[in-house]
This record gives C-alpha cells, structure tokens and sequence, in this order.
C-alpha cells in the first residue's frame, strides 16, 4: 500500500491575520504535508443561477498520523487545487490509512 502514496498534498487550515487596517483577514497556512494515493469517485455537472459548475469529487489516501488532527475544518492542497474535506473514514479500524472524500469547485466552466 505505502508504494501507491506518491502524491505530495498539504493540509492547510484558515488562521486570522491582521490587514493594516484594524481589522482581519483569513489566510490559508500550511497544517500538514503528507504523501496520499489519489482517485476519483465521480463528477457532476450543475448549472445553478446560470452559472456552469462541475463538483469533482476525489479521495486521498493517507497513512495515519495519530499526532496530528485532521477535521473538515481543514483545506488539502494538491496540484494546485484546493480541496473541501467533506468526510474522513478510518478505512482499515486500525488506525493505519485515512480515506478522505473531497470535493472542488470549479466554476464558468465552458
């Protein structure tokens, strides 16, 4: 399994910045870089208010790293997309791989 984790993505989570102004801003800021195997479940095309939208949903695999947390809080990073986390499943019941479904927006698409 370990040879299939060939991806590079990195976990990004959203912190609160100052803007110069008295006021704040989130940012993206890197959590956690990890290798993952990766595979497409589905795709789906929309066409809501006139605008075109494909959702690509994808799964990344992941070994498990107990020392950190990962929530649906969190954005994956990968070639540069950025991926919702819409569920994370313990795919084995031992706490060795991670199965995290995502989704991307991509929108005006033609």
């Amino acid at each position: 399994m370990i040879s299939r984790l060939k991806n590079r993505i990195t976990f990004q989570s959203k912190t609160a910045e100052s803007d110069g102004a008295g006021g704040q801003v989130l940012t993206d800021v890197d959590y956690y870089t990890c290798w993952a195997e990766i595979f497409r479940e589905n795709q789906n095309r929309t066409n809501i208010a006139g605008k075109d939208s494909i959702s690509d949903n994808i799964v990344f695999r992941i070994r498990d790293a107990q020392s950190i947390s990962i929530s649906n809080d969190l954005t994956i990073s990968y070639n540069g997309n950025i991926y919702l986390i819409n569920s994370i499943i313990d795919e084995f019941d031992g706490h060795e791989y991670l199965r995290i479904t995502c989704s991307n927006q991509y929108r005006d698409w033609e």
